[in-house]
C-alpha cells in the first residue's frame, strides 16, 4: 500500500513538472506585442524617439485648436466637442435638441449653462477637472513626464500615429495613439476592472478661435450658489 502512495506521488511529480517545463517553454515564445496587431510591431529607432518627442513640443506651441470627442466604456459614453486656447476651454454636449456648455476662462472660473437659458451656474475653480473630464490636450502635452514605451505606428482617426505605451502616478495603465504631426492624442485606451474605456478625437482643426466663444452672454444670470465638488 505504501509502495503505491510512492508510484502515485512519483507520477504526479513527473505530470507536474511536465506542465511547468511546457509552461515556461511556451511562455519564451510569446511574443512581446501579444495581442496586439502584428501589423504595429516594428523597430523603434532613436530617429522615432526624438520625432516623437518633437511632436509633442509642436502640440505646446498650438494656441488654439478645436476637436470632438466619443468616450465609450462600462458606465455609458459621451459625445462632446471642445475648444482650447491658451488655458481657456469650451466644452459641449449635445443630448437631443439640448445643448449644455461649460466654460473655463482665463481667470480659471468655470461655469455652466443650456444654450438658450439665461441662467449660470458659476462652480469652484477646482471643479474644473471634474466639469472638463478627460483633458486630452492636457494628457498630451504630459506624456513627456511619464516612463513610455514607444512600441510601433498605425493609422488612426485619418492620422498618422505613433502607438505608446505608459502608466500615470495613479497605476493606471493606457495605450495611446499620438498624431506623429502634433503629438495630440488621437485615440486612448485604459484597462479598468469592469472593462475598457476608449476615446476617439476626431475633426481635429488647428485654427484661431474667437474669445468670445470662452465668454458668459452678457445678458446671463450668474446664480450665487457654487457647487462644491
Amino acid at each position: 500500500m505504501k509502495s503505491k502512495k510512492i508510484i502515485i506521488a512519483i507520477v504526479l511529480l513527473l505530470v507536474f513538472g511536465g506542465l511547468t517545463w511546457f509552461l515556461l517553454q511556451s511562455g519564451q515564445d510569446t511574443p512581446l506585442f501579444d495581442g496586439r496587431d502584428d501589423s504595429l510591431k516594428e523597430d523603434i529607432t532613436q530617429e522615432d524617439l526624438d520625432e516623437f518627442e518633437e511632436s509633442i513640443r509642436r502640440l505646446q506651441e498650438v494656441e488654439s485648436l478645436y476637436y470632438e470627442i466619443e468616450r465609450t466604456g462600462p458606465l455609458g459614453g459621451i459625445v462632446a466637442k471642445f475648444w482650447h486656447k491658451g488655458d481657456k476651454i469650451r466644452k459641449e454636449i449635445v443630448s437631443g435638441e439640448a445643448r449644455t456648455i461649460s466654460l473655463i476662462d482665463k481667470e480659471g472660473d468655470v461655469y455652466n449653462f443650456s444654450l438658450g437659458s439665461n441662467t449660470v451656474t458659476k462652480l469652484e475653480q477646482r471643479a474644473a477637472e471634474n466639469v472638463i473630464g478627460y483633458n486630452i490636450i492636457k494628457e498630451s502635452k504630459s506624456l513627456l513626464d511619464y516612463d513610455i514605451t514607444v512600441v510601433g505606428s498605425e493609422e488612426v482617426n485619418e492620422k498618422e500615429c505613433f502607438v505608446v505605451e505608459y502608466t500615470t502616478q495613479y497605476n493606471e495603465e493606457f495605450t495611446v495613439w499620438v498624431w506623429k504631426e502634433y503629438g495630440l492624442i488621437v485615440k486612448s485606451e485604459q484597462e479598468v476592472h469592469t472593462g475598457k474605456i476608449t476615446t476617439n478625437v476626431t475633426n481635429v482643426e488647428i485654427k484661431e478661435i474667437a474669445d468670445e466663444l470662452f465668454t458668459v452672454p452678457e445678458d446671463a444670470e450668474i446664480t450665487d450658489d457654487i457647487i462644491f465638488f
